[in-house]
């Protein structure tokens, strides 16, 4: 199995470049249809390695902007004043703070080895690596590998045995809704699904940005929902601006 994982890392930049990255920031645009009405909705990516993962989204449907911020130490989810839909109430905007598995369960994302940082020199960061056997994605043949983070949650990884190529990603129950980096903003929204929850993530568009390879787009299927992440722009080892790390509404 480690000869798949060191394979892996070799063809995303290698495990020094990879391990070497110290923040991450990106742009993109979250794609999803709501009560029929296609909508695009920007998201702003910041992370600093070992210390921040932050995710703003703007705002849509008369709506102000939403953020995810996790720490090292804490973590917060922010959600606007919500109007009324469909005879739903209206509701307050609301600033809340993670409990400690919620914190516990979300930190993975402030790793910024490349795309897929928990698998990155996995064992240094006391998470366990097992190969589950082959599958099949597309057609395409796969090594499916069970990452348990030293948290205790795991994920299932798809790698592509032609290219070593990430494919997909899965989870259950509560990683589920951590994998898609909205698990907080979904909880506070009545959205989590919780221990009955899935997740898959299917990832498109590779390119190479500074030698690193970099999927720009991701499918999310969470339950019935079927959501797209266009990532416009990717930025390794730039200086994170200390604004990132408040917890203001």
């Amino acid at each position: 199995m480690d000869s798949v994982i060191n394979k892996f890392e070799t063809t995303y930049g290698g495990k020094e470049k990879l391990k070497a990255l110290s923040s991450m920031q990106m742009e993109s645009v979250l794609k999803l249809s709501i009560m029929g009405q296609a909508l695009e909705i920007n998201l702003n990516t910041v992370k600093e390695n070992g210390k921040l993962f932050r995710r703003d989204m703007a705002g849509i449907m008369g709506m102000g902007s939403s953020y995810t911020l996790v720490t090292d130490t804490a973590g917060w989810a922010y959600i606007p004043s919500l109007p009324s839909f469909g005879g739903s109430e209206a509701t307050k905007s609301a600033l809340q703070k993670m409990t400690p598995d919620e914190l516990v369960g979300q930190q993975f994302e402030m790793d910024c080895s490349g795309p897929f940082g928990p698998l990155v020199d996995y064992a240094a960061k006391g998470n366990k690596a097992e190969l589950l056997g082959m599958e099949k994605l597309d057609k395409q043949d796969c090594y499916n590998i069970k990452l348990t983070l030293k948290s205790g949650q795991f994920i299932q990884y798809l790698i592509s045995t032609a290219d070593y190529h990430v494919l997909q990603v899965s989870a259950v129950g509560d990683m589920a809704g951590n994998l898609t980096g909205f698990a907080a903003i979904m909880k506070m929204m009545g959205n989590g699904r919780g221990k009955k929850a899935k997740t898959s993530i299917q990832y498109r568009k590779y390119m190479t940005i500074n030698g690193v390879l970099f999927p720009m787009e991701q499918v999310i299927s969470f339950g019935p929902i079927e959501t797209v992440i266009s990532i416009q722009s990717v930025q390794f080892n730039q200086p994170i601006d200390k604004m990132f790390y408040r917890n203001s509404k």
